[in-house]
């Protein structure tokens, strides 16, 4: 089975959640892949709120990676 971006779940909730898990605020997250705390809260926010951004897959795969030594579970 080939695994793509689509293969990964990584929507605003699932960032949450893993952050604070990982027990990381933006700020300490952003400097582990070189962006900065309020691009993490953009990509943290609800989607209909104002500024929000859906978060790269390659960042998403990124600090999963580098927080936790695997990449992000596939989903299904």
């Amino acid at each position: 089975m080939q695994l793509t971006a689509s293969s990964y779940e990584h929507s605003p909730d699932r960032l949450r959640a893993f952050l604070s898990a990982h027990q990381l605020t933006g700020a300490k997250a952003g400097a582990l892949i070189g962006t900065d705390g309020r691009t993490i809260r953009r990509w943290t926010a609800a989607p209909d709120t104002p500024g929000a951004r859906e978060m790269p897959f390659t960042a998403w795969y990124t600090l999963h990676h580098i927080v936790t030594g695997q990449p992000p579970p596939a989903d299904g």
